[in-house]
């Protein structure tokens, strides 16, 4: 946090992170609030409908991304994509301002596309500026910094909207950040092109396969991606149950709902500050397997101690600790062991494996949802599933990859 070659990259990751979160929370509780339609579809639907259309463009764009982030200047890309999140954000202070929401909606698919754009930058340059000994802190700090952004963005999203005028003040905000974070963008340093000659390619489908094809040219990395997408499946499952499961199961207020995101956002950033500590001492992926199985252990809990309030935060806390330690070796391990000329197309690709994973955790729970599956067994089908990937990962044999 002392370099030029870190911090001003943490600080405008973090400050995007705080923004597209703000913005989508706001305009989901705005939506509820007011029980309006957005493109004729109902409040209740409306709310899906954010989540998707946030989500959308890391399929349809994160490989030209990758590829862009390989062919130019690292730094350079970062800051076109902050340029993109001040547009957005202008016209999101307009939409705010005449309340369509409809417009607002739109927002969001662009806010989806400026992400998209500024991940594989934000990932591949931190091994062009860093040497390999600070490549795990500094994913530490990336990490914990993430969910802390995603935590304040969606609570400050939730107060501003819900006092008078608040539609303003979400817009002054939002505009002012976005600005903030261009400017820190302009002290990231030079990160010259990897891949000076490469021809972006014009076909969407093509272009992934090719991405998908260079993280399989390394077993090791490729199983470390799909091991990194699992702890996106989970995360997403997680804080999308976690409202339904204090209001439903706890019986508890929206305060329980917060101080739950805290524990969890504050277990993360404990979990990855200790996986940057282990990881001096024993092998990455030997913390990663720590990681699932403490992620595995804390699931099983929730099925037998999940209805007593303080048992279930501390379980809750536990199992973010373990998703810490189990998701930064995963990170720096891929961008290690990537190769230079397209470490950025490979982590388009680990984007769209990302993605992927939380549409099939969303899926996945609202069929529990709809079914009426009690609390305890949806705890215990994640619980199983984590075993499979603990078991796969013991498989694989990751813990004997070397750093």
């Amino acid at each position: 946090m002392k370099t030029r070659f870190f911090y001003p990259l943490f600080f405008t990751q973090f400050l995007g992170a705080f923004n597209d979160n703000l913005l989508k929370n706001a305009l989901i509780i705005a939506v509820i609030m007011n029980a309006v339609s957005v493109f004729g579809f109902p409040s209740d639907q409306a709310v899906a409908l954010a989540g998707g259309l946030f989500i959308l463009p890391f399929f349809l764009f994160s490989a030209i991304a990758g590829e862009i982030s390989d062919k130019y200047d690292k730094s350079r890309v970062l800051q076109a994509a902050k340029i993109l999140e001040i547009l957005v954000m202008l016209f999101s202070t307009w939409a705010l301002w005449i309340e369509n929401y409809d417009f607002l909606m739109v927002t969001l698919f662009f806010m989806g596309l400026q992400s998209t754009f500024f991940g594989p930058a934000k990932f591949s340059i931190l091994p062009q500026h860093l040497p390999e000994s600070q490549l795990m802190t500094a994913n530490a700090w990336v990490e914990a910094g993430t969910f802390f952004a995603i935590l304040l963005g969606t609570i400050l999203g939730g107060l501003l909207i819900s006092i008078e005028n608040g539609n303003l003040f979400v817009a002054g905000t939002l505009l002012f950040i976005s600005i903030l974070g261009y400017l820190t963008s302009l002290w990231i340093p030079l990160a010259p092109a990897a891949s000076p000659h490469l021809v972006i390619r014009k076909n969407f489908f093509a272009a992934t396969w090719q991405q998908f094809r260079y993280s399989l040219k390394d077993r090791s990395v490729f199983v470390a991606m799909m091991a990194g997408s699992w702890f996106w499946f989970v995360g997403a499952f997680i804080l999308s149950l976690l409202p339904v499961f204090c209001l439903r199961h706890l019986q508890a207020s929206e305060k329980l709902i917060t101080t739950y995101l805290v524990v969890f956002s504050i277990g993360i950033g404990v979990g990855s500050f200790l996986s940057s500590y282990l990881s001096k001492r024993f092998k990455q992926m030997k913390v990663v397997l720590l990681g699932a199985l403490v992620m595995m252990v804390s699931l099983l809990a929730l099925v037998f101690c999940g209805d007593q309030v303080i048992v279930s935060g501390c379980l809750l806390f536990l199992l973010s600790v373990g998703a810490g330690l189990y998701i930064v070796p995963l990170n720096t391990f891929i961008q290690e062991k990537s190769d230079v000329k397209v470490r950025s197309q490979v982590i388009a690709a680990y984007n769209i494996s990302n993605s992927f994973f939380m549409v099939l955790s969303s899926l996945f729970l609202m069929i529990l949802l709809a079914l009426q599956v009690s609390f305890p067994i949806i705890f215990l089908l994640l619980s199983l599933l984590s075993v499979t990937v603990f078991f796969l990962l013991t498989k694989a044999r990751l813990q004997q990859v070397h750093r």
